[in-house]
């Protein structure tokens, strides 16, 4: 499985970090995908599902820079013993993405993700967990 992580960089250059309320540790805004398949158009649609579901920015607000796909210098692989067929192996490919928040974006838009005053926000995720995140 893939997990796609976003580093998104405010305009003064803190990145976007969560943290789930009793979690106790930062993360930054990813999002795990079994079966990415392929193409640009498929891996835009995860992006977008990080992005306005779990983040909860409004389309637009965000440009990914989606250069090299799932074939990204920036990614690790772990690999691991299955935990349902003894035989197999379980593949981790964690992919690193860098973002910006789009030139021109009124502040009423931008007020959903903190900015530009780089205030923490909330979103919940579709578990019904809120995530509070904050700029580092």
């Amino acid at each position: 499985f893939y997990e796609l992580v976003l580093r998104l960089a405010s305009p003064t250059g803190n990145y976007l970090v969560g943290e789930r309320i009793g979690e106790g540790r930062r993360w930054l805004p990813s999002v795990v995908v079994h079966g990415v398949g392929s193409g640009r158009d498929v891996l835009q649609r995860h992006v977008e599902q990080l992005v306005e579901g779990t983040i909860g920015a409004p389309a637009g607000v965000i440009d990914v820079h989606l250069v090299g796909g799932l074939q990204h210098d920036d990614s690790e692989e772990h690999v691991t013993p299955s935990a349902e067929h003894a035989w197999l192996q379980d593949v981790h490919r964690r992919v690193y993405f860098c973002a910006t928040v789009c030139s021109g974006v009124p502040s009423s838009r931008l007020r959903v993700i903190g900015l530009p005053e780089e205030r923490p926000f909330k979103s919940k995720l579709s578990s019904g967990a809120v995530v509070t995140w904050s700029w580092r």
